[in-house]
């Protein structure tokens, strides 16, 4: 590991023991060196003192000449232990006399050459002084000395000094050590603190404070970033907590719009189709209702001349071709008004498990053997209030649509059941509360429908079939009897998962009536004649001309009038002398409800018959017409025509004479 990136506590310690040990280290080589000097300076000196002493008392023998009294003096410096030798050298160089310690160091042979003063080389002290008497010198005085004493001074203060480096530098490592403690233990506690804040993110961590120091400053300093912190960080929590919840808050407000998006482009998609539909309609009543009065001039007109041909003549049979196709086209024009939901219906409450039943025989045959037909009937599931032809319509069209799905034979289940829909869960519903309806469902294992195919499926003369094996107006049929019933038709399909459709009908509480039972009707095959005066109010001129020839033909005076305005003209010309009035429905200006209103105004109790190629819910809706108003449904025979107008006028009489 680095030095650097040693714990602190580690670095104070190795610094402050290496500091010890170099200052000790210094100290203690300072006072060696010192010491030694001390010691050598003390020696020279003393060398300097007993060469003196030597001097004088060589001085003599030097003048003399004698050498013995000279040894003597220099023997006697045997005393001193650290002296090796001592040489006197007379003044021409000569040694004159010496002393030689055994084993002691090699004294100059000659005088000449020495440079008096002393000089240290080696372990050797070499001290040269000049003998005079009287300013005269006499000779020269060498003195050797060994300085092992020095040498061995220095040993002992490198050991001693070492012994105490060493006690030094365990002092410094226990003081250093205690150091860390009362210094970097703080600082390292600190530095554990904010470890433990940063990465365990706790910042309840408070660190205990040791002293007034530096040290203790920055540990207030430590506790109230901490404190700080905690706080900030418990106000960025909360703010974190409220906009985790703002942005659930935000993902269901997302998802609420993406729905309510949903709905509302599900609603215009809902709207669209209803107002293509619903233009698509109009087209197609007025389209049935300008041929219907052709058909019923057609159908008029070739039931006259069938009536006054011969029995034997082959013409008949060209006029009967033609009357067939009047009523196929007739019957065309029916599926028109029922898709633009304007015929003209007879309801009656009906049983719907005594319509499919009556009807399951026919549908057998219908379907084919390879085919497979379930029904599943319900117990009770409630009767209905529908026109009985519409009604089996409905439940055929749908069942040849779902025979025509499965071409490869399949399973067929036609089942009846009871459902309470809230006022908003279907387009249909209006009003307060729950309603309750009958259903009428037919499902098939056939190839089923994607979305697209499904939008357009009750599109009037829209077919998937080859050309020339549908009309396209089976379902459309279907849709407009349905709603034109105040129902609500829904269907369920996947491609390759077959498909199912669920019509719901209101469940009215009457009592059911009889589905195959003929209804009254005032009128017969024959036509009986009359003689009162008749008023014809017709807008289509060949209609209006083939019932003035039929009424002519009939007996009956007849007056005819090309509009509405015109007929209530006539009629206030004539009001006394007519019996009866018979009028389109739908007119220009002045429509059939308008043409009542006005007669009966000017004559309160005339009889007034209706034509109708379609019914306008404008006019002929609940509470438009009077009740028991009689509306003959184009196209029409005239021998049909002419009973009802007797049956009215005969009806009128029986009730003046009761």
């Amino acid at each position: 590991m680095h030095f650097r990136d040693a714990p602190l506590g580690q670095k104070l310690t190795a610094i402050i023991t290496l500091t010890s040990a170099t200052v000790l280290l210094l100290a203690c080589g300072t006072f060696v060196v010192y010491d030694l000097e001390t010691f050598r300076s003390r020696m020279i000196s003393d060398m300097d003192s007993l060469a003196e002493i030597v001097e004088k008392n060589c001085q003599a023998p030097l003048m003399f000449g004698d050498p013995r009294a000279a040894e003597e003096v220099l023997v006697a410096l045997a005393a001193r232990k650290h002296l090796q030798g001592a040489a006197l050298y007379a003044a021409d160089g000569t040694r004159f006399a010496s002393y030689d310690r055994p084993g002691g160091l090699p004294l100059p042979a000659s005088g000449r050459g020495l440079a008096e003063g002393s000089t240290i080389q080696g372990h050797q002290l070499r001290l040269v002084h000049t003998v005079r008497l009287r300013g005269e010198r006499l000779g020269t005085l060498c003195l050797l000395a060994d300085t092992d004493e020095a040498t061995e001074r220095s040993n002992r203060y490198v050991l001693v000094g070492f012994v105490v480096l060493l006690v030094s530098i365990g002092c410094a490592f226990l003081v250093s050590r205690r150091a860390q403690r009362v210094v970097s233990g703080p600082i390292v506690e600190l530095a554990e603190a904010a470890r433990a804040v940063s990465a365990d993110r706790n910042h309840s961590i408070r660190v205990e404070k040791h002293g007034q120091d530096e040290v203790g400053r920055l540990t207030d300093a430590f506790n109230e970033m901490v404190s700080q912190i905690q706080v900030r960080d418990r106000a960025l929590c909360e703010a974190q907590e409220q906009l985790e919840r703002r942005l659930g808050e935000l993902q269901l407000e997302i998802l609420d719009r993406e729905r309510a998006e949903e709905a509302l482009r599900h609603s215009q998609e809902q709207l669209l189709q209803s107002q293509k539909m619903e233009a698509i309609g109009k087209l197609a009543g007025g389209v049935a209702h300008d041929f219907n009065n052709l058909l019923t001039a057609i159908h008029g007109y070739g039931d006259l001349l069938l009536h006054r041909l011969p029995g034997d003549t082959p013409l008949r049979g060209y006029v009967e071709e033609i009357l067939a196709s009047s009523k196929r086209a007739a019957g065309l024009t029916r599926q028109l008004l029922a898709f633009s939901r304007r015929q003209i219906l007879a309801p009656q409450v009906l049983d719907v498990n005594a319509v499919v039943t009556n009807m399951e025989r026919m549908l057998r045959r219908l379907i084919g053997e390879h085919i497979e037909l379930v029904a599943h009937l319900s117990e009770s599931p409630g009767n209905v209030k529908a026109d009985p032809g519409q009604l089996e319509q409905v439940v055929l069209n749908l069942v040849v649509n779902a025979r025509d799905a499965m071409p490869d034979g399949g399973r067929l289940v036609v089942e009846t059941g009871e459902t309470v829909r809230q006022p908003d869960s279907m387009q249909p519903c209006t009003g307060e509360g729950p309603r309750r309806f009958v259903v009428i469902s037919v499902s098939d294992s056939g190839v089923g429908m994607d979305r697209e195919l499904q939008r357009r499926i009750f599109e009037p003369f829209f077919t998937t079939k080859e050309q020339g094996k549908g009309t396209g107006l089976g379902l459309s049929t279907v849709y407009g009897i349905v709603q034109q019933s105040g129902g609500h038709i829904e269907v369920e399909s996947e491609p390759g998962r077959g498909s199912r459709f669920r019509v719901l009908l209101p469940r009215v509480d009457a009592v059911a009536e009889d589905p195959g039972a003929e209804s009254a009707s005032p009128f017969s095959a024959s036509a009986p004649r009359g003689h009162e005066t008749l008023l014809v109010v017709e807008d289509e001129e060949s209609v209006r001309r083939l019932l003035t020839t039929a009424l002519t033909a009939g007996g009956y005076r007849v007056l005819a009038a090309e509009d509405g305005e015109a007929g209530v003209e006539l009629f206030r010309l004539h009001r006394e002398e007519i019996s009866l009035v018979l009028t389109d429905l739908v007119m220009p200006r002045m429509n059939g409800k308008e043409v009542l209103e006005s007669v009966r105004a000017l004559a309160p109790d005339v009889l007034v018959m209706f034509m109708s190629g379609y019914a306008d819910a404008s006019i002929t809706g609940p509470g438009k017409l009077p009740p028991g108003s009689i509306i003959l449904q184009k196209p029409f025979l005239p021998s049909d025509m002419l009973a009802a107008v007797r049956s009215a006028l005969d009806g009128r009489e029986v009730r003046n004479a009761a």
